[in-house]
């Protein structure tokens, strides 16, 4: 156990969508119960880190410009399993943006499309974490026009570059 040859603080989680979701329950597990084994940063790209019911209920939830489906209940259901999904209104797992507290958590780099559904969430996600762990080791950064995962599409240039140029350069910085 422990020898997998890095150092905690020398990696880095990363997530998407609802792997961003993982990353932060990833995170929360090693910051309240292994803080010894934190990681050093987290990349969160349009991550779905609200999964209540009430985080259907946004204004970001109404736009008809991004892929994703207005109704999640189906995904959700999958993540809550035998629990049901009234779960993720409480779950600090399930749904960080709304129950989760920050501390212990590492540094953070944040994206989230302007245009995407789950911009809210996002946006509340990142003040918490701010407000939790101190704003200079949330980064959050918000394409104007993006949809959800706009990293993945090659058809949003220059943001595409320039996001993962300031990704690159926040690294660097680490």
């Amino acid at each position: 156990m422990h020898t997998v040859g890095f150092k905690p603080e020398n990696i880095i989680l990363a997530g998407d969508s609802a792997g961003g979701n993982l990353a932060l329950a990833l995170a929360r597990y090693l910051a309240e119960y292994a803080p010894e084994l934190k990681p050093g940063a987290m990349l969160l790209l349009s991550p779905w880190c609200d999964l209540s019911v009430l985080g259907q209920d946004t204004e970001s939830m109404l736009f008809d410009c991004d892929y994703i489906p207005r109704d999640t209940s189906y995904p959700v259901s999958g993540f809550a399993g035998l629990f049901g999904i009234q779960i993720a209104d409480t779950s600090r797992w399930m749904s960080p943006a709304r129950a989760g507290h920050f501390e212990g958590f590492p540094k953070a780099y944040i994206i989230s499309g302007g245009a995407e559904i789950f911009r809210d969430q996002i946006r509340e996600l990142a003040a918490k974490m701010q407000k939790d762990s101190g704003p200079e080791n949330v980064k959050y950064v918000e394409m104007v026009e993006a949809v959800h995962d706009t990293l993945v599409m090659l058809r949003f240039e220059p943001e595409t570059r320039m996001a993962f140029e300031g990704m690159a350069k926040w690294i660097r910085e680490l």
